[in-house]
């Protein structure tokens, strides 16, 4: 959808296709980097070189320079429906179009590279927010020279200095040892790039994703841990829409369950209480706000024999909006989260508690829960004109 095919893509890959009896190819991909200034101007444009492959075949053995964007392929349909389609990004260490690329190699499907540029990339993972912005400057910039037939030639040439592929000096010193490395990983069944992303990023399943999502702009919180909360997480994810402002009751079968994402016990008549030392409210209120989303709560806390205030942190992402000291019995507070913190419609609401109390520790009941927080009614509500 933002990356853009040269006129003869499709016209290149299908001759090697079928000129080299391959089961999938791909054109080299030209991307735009975010260091180039706009508007783009040939004599600033700095420019990658993506899929180029390795001769006149395709290795996963280098990490950084094998990767082939997906909006660059063709292939046989029964590459695709051998492999059944690509996997859940959740599920991958990488990207799963490139997952599909190892699994393709791996199961010993003829790939060839096409050796030549035959689409343009401008990189949204780069530009923050690129998902949710308005225009397109970039991509009207290519295809106002997209009949050029020198243009693919000029983006050839700006990214000589900068890719191991087209640049001859790069290219010995690559260091033998670590593409001998990838070869031996791949051997075993490991995709190189998944490993990487593993091993070097710290990344686990999903993570390379969520972070991409979250640089252009989309919802991308990652899923509790343990297979239930995950499952509850996601859920909540996928039910959470409000249309403000709207009224919320935590009490049993009212439905406020759908916006309880992780760290909240079962509805009970009286509302929903924290369990452990954190938990969190998702809304998704169908659009990037103008101004600032109120959450007002009525609440109550859990105070111990000695007690009389419970601290409790209200955070955005990593920013923390307030901190309260709650006296016992139910009283309503209210939290602004600043819409210039949020790049799209989800919003969520952190709350810790640096300290909780264990009722039946306390000799109050049986109940073994970490409390701290009881909520019982709430309200969504957004304001159009943000404090500053």
């Amino acid at each position: 959808h933002d990356d853009v095919w040269l006129p003869d893509h499709l016209a290149l890959c299908r001759e090697v296709l079928l000129g080299e009896g391959a089961d999938f190819v791909f054109g080299a991909a030209a991307y735009i980097n975010a260091q180039s200034a706009t508007p783009l101007r040939f004599d600033s444009l700095s420019i990658g070189i993506s899929g180029a492959g390795s001769g006149h075949s395709w290795s996963p053995a280098g990490v950084e320079d094998s990767v082939a964007p997906a909006s660059s392929w063709m292939m046989r349909r029964e590459v695709f429906d051998g492999l059944r389609g690509w996997r859940l990004g959740r599920d991958c260490y990488t990207d799963p179009s490139q997952d599909f690329l190892f699994r393709a190699w791996r199961v010993g499907f003829r790939i060839r590279p096409v050796r030549e540029i035959t689409v343009v990339i401008v990189t949204s993972a780069r530009r923050p927010g690129s998902y949710q912005a308005e225009g397109a400057a970039e991509q009207d910039w290519v295809l106002e020279h997209m009949d050029d037939p020198g243009f693919a030639c000029e983006l050839a040439a700006l990214a000589y200095e900068s890719n191991d592929h087209f640049n001859a000096r790069a290219r010995r010193n690559l260091a033998p040892v670590k593409r001998l490395a990838g070869r031996l990983v791949a051997a075993l069944g490991l995709s190189p790039r998944s490993l990487y992303f593993r091993m070097k990023k710290g990344f686990s399943s999903g993570e390379y994703i969520r972070s991409l999502r979250s640089g252009r702009g989309l919802p991308a919180y990652a899923p509790p841990a343990g297979n239930v909360p995950a499952i509850r997480f996601d859920m909540v994810r996928r039910s959470c829409r409000i249309d403000p402002p709207a009224a919320i009751d935590f009490a049993p079968g009212a439905g406020g369950a759908r916006f309880l994402a992780h760290g909240w016990s079962r509805p009970e008549p009286s509302g929903v209480w924290n369990d452990g030392p954190e938990a969190a409210l998702l809304f998704d209120i169908g659009c990037r706000p103008d101004g600032d989303v109120l959450v007002e709560l009525e609440v109550a806390p859990i105070l111990a024999p000695g007690e009389s205030r419970r601290t409790v942190e209200v955070y955005s992402g990593e920013e923390l909006l307030q901190s309260w000291a709650l006296a016992a019995g139910h009283q309503s507070v209210q939290i602004r989260v600043p819409g210039k913190s949020l790049r799209h419609s989800m919003v969520m609401v952190m709350f810790k508690f640096p300290a909780t109390a264990s009722p039946k520790a306390g000799g109050l009941s049986d109940d073994p829960r970490d409390l701290a927080m009881r909520l019982i009614r709430g309200r969504v509500a957004l304001d159009a004109f943000p404090e500053p």
